[in-house]
């Protein structure tokens, strides 16, 4: 039995809560981060930030209410995708 450490941010947040957030829970141990509410977000940026300034990586996004089905992978190619705006 594996147990496994996902840290879900909402891209809605402020960076200073985030950053609060990952400090907190770093302790016990994070395998990856999980961006919600891109639906809502203006800007992407911070996804990269928080991931490359912890050394954490992502694992998935979600965009929209409808859980599991919002969820998407964060491949490489879709988080460029979602900070340069993108659209595939």
């Amino acid at each position: 039995f594996t147990l496994e450490g996902h840290l879900v941010l909402a891209l809605t947040e402020q960076s200073l809560q985030m950053e609060r957030c990952i400090h907190q829970y770093s302790e016990i141990g994070i395998q990856s981060l999980i961006f919600t509410k891109l639906d809502s977000g203006w800007t992407f940026g911070e996804i990269y930030n928080q991931a490359y300034r912890h050394k954490i990586p992502l694992s998935f996004f979600s965009v929209g209410t409808d859980i599991p089905h919002a969820l998407e992978a964060a491949t490489r190619e879709r988080v460029i995708e979602r900070i340069f705006g993108i659209q595939s």
